[in-house]
């Protein structure tokens, strides 16, 4: 058996990363150099030599100013494409085609900015000569220095000098067919099994091979002990309901899933991919849901349409505040904890709706003739007027506009017993409104929470900003006509 502190510690990623940036900006700034040689040769081909051209660049302060900027540009459209994500693993054929694109949009940045400005040069031959000689001088450095990066990490793979320390949950025959693959492709993949959990009573094929190291409940102290990097899930039929487990601390923990086929019919509403292994298939639980340019656009929508309907509405809040005091005695702002991304609780603020004391026999969802809710409480449930105030949970980070509804734990302990996957939703922020409400709205007990499941696990599915708008404009339609309840 691998003792724990005689394996390798998790791979450093940022050094990797730090090298791709290194390079990365190595590349654009030969390549700044490069345009700057080229232009002034193409402007005055046959009057300077390359002696009074490098002086004449040199004792140019823009040459120095897109030293500066020029590579900014490229880094920030790298990282916006992922680029430095997964360094570890990265496919060469992949890599290419994302350095063209990367490429192109970069060149075309600068050629607007720069190149348009060379009048009276300003003729199709030189704008030609010019933007597809600087394409693929960028092209072709970015990628050669990308790859020979690459090809160190894959002899380090191959020299067993980088390794990712697999896990393997499941004790059947299968499972011990996932080990064998695993081992005989590690020389290519880098990685390596360091032991199993048991799952059921079954027959177990892989005590002998591999050590068990402990139950489902530990996983969590596994991940941190024996640094693991990939986890492979084969379950029994019966033995699905255990997978939530897992799925609950990816991204806690920042692993790499994969289930095999067999168990894929369970998720068939998550985002999955499937790829051949060998000759098994498997199905890889993807660490990120949006890639890093369409976050950021969605966290910066998110406060600034936030920001912006707090000033607007200011005097419509004002108004509501003062019904919500006069409605009832109690406080004009409810709040209440809720559970938000990776299982993490938060505070969610709204207008109060309710009488005091409305759960003083505990926990009650609300229904369509609650005797709980005040009479402009009714009014402002109609109209979605009392979660306003959770524009301030989207600023704060807590929440997003759009993203599966934030339930109480007391509701969530229920439904994973229903719906074990329900944790699934925990990878996205919660949001003010979301799929399930365009389509179900409010629940009323927990078999409708669960119904409504079934639209937030599609949006998760399908995330992307075309469906946060469409669920925005939804949501703006049923607040005019008044269905809310």
């Amino acid at each position: 058996m691998i003792e724990p502190n005689k394996m390798k510690p998790p791979l450093n990623k940022m050094h990797h990363t730090t090298r791709y940036l290194l390079l990365d900006l190595i590349s654009s700034i030969i390549g700044w150099l490069f345009l700057s040689f080229y232009r002034k040769n193409l402007m005055y081909q046959g009057i300077y030599d390359f002696s009074t051209l490098s002086n004449m660049i040199f004792n140019d302060i823009n040459f120095y100013k897109g030293v500066i900027i020029i590579p900014f540009i490229f880094i920030g459209i790298f990282a916006l494409s992922d680029s430095y994500r997964e360094v570890y693993r990265k496919s060469r054929l992949k890599v290419l085609f994302n350095t063209v694109l990367q490429c192109l949009i970069g060149v075309t940045i600068i050629f607007f900015i720069v190149v348009l400005d060379d009048y009276p040069y300003y003729h199709y031959k030189y704008l030609y000569n010019v933007y597809f000689s600087y394409f693929g001088v960028s092209i072709a450095l970015t990628y050669i220095l990308r790859l020979s990066l690459m090809t160190w990490t894959k002899n380090g793979i191959k020299k067993k000098k980088i390794v990712f320390n697999t896990l393997i949950i499941g004790n059947n025959n299968l499972a011990e067919k996932i080990y064998q693959s695993i081992l005989k492709n590690s020389y290519d993949t880098g990685q390596h099994v360091v032991g199993y959990i048991k799952i059921n009573g079954g027959k177990d094929t892989l005590h002998e091979i591999v050590p068990c190291l402990s139950k489902l409940d530990d996983i969590g102290d596994i991940i941190l002990k024996y640094y693991i990097e990939d986890i492979y899930i084969v379950l029994e039929p019966a033995d699905y309901d255990k997978i939530s487990n897992v799925l609950s601390i990816r991204e806690i923990f920042n692993v790499n899933i994969y289930i095999v086929s067999d168990v894929k019919n369970i998720l068939v509403t998550s985002s999955v991919k499937i790829h051949p292994f060998s000759n098994i298939a498997y199905i890889e639980v993807p660490k990120y849901l949006l890639s890093t340019w369409q976050s950021i656009l969605k966290r910066t929508i998110d406060i600034f349409i936030s920001t912006l309907a707090l000033i607007l509405l200011s005097p419509l809040l004002v108004f509501i505040a003062i019904k919500v005091k006069k409605s009832s005695p109690g406080p004009i702002i409810y709040k209440q904890e809720r559970i938000g991304r990776y299982g993490i609780p938060f505070n969610i603020y709204k207008f109060r709706s309710m009488y005091i004391d409305a759960e003083a026999n505990g926990p009650a969802l609300s229904c369509k003739d609650d005797d709980r809710v005040t009479p402009w409480g009714k009014v402002m449930r109609k109209y979605r007027f009392d979660e306003l105030p959770q524009f301030f949970n989207v600023i704060k980070g807590d929440m997003s506009l759009v993203g599966p509804r934030p339930e109480r734990q007391y509701y969530i302990d229920q439904i994973v017993k229903i719906v074990p996957y329900y944790r699934l939703l925990l990878k996205l922020k919660p949001g003010i409104t979301s799929w399930g409400q365009v389509k179900y709205g409010y629940a009323e007990n927990v078999d409708q929470m669960v119904e409504r499941l079934y639209y937030d696990l599609l949006y998760l599915d399908n995330i992307s900003l075309f469906s946060d708008f469409k669920i925005l404009i939804l949501t703006i339609i049923i607040i005019f006509k008044g269905e809310g309840k």
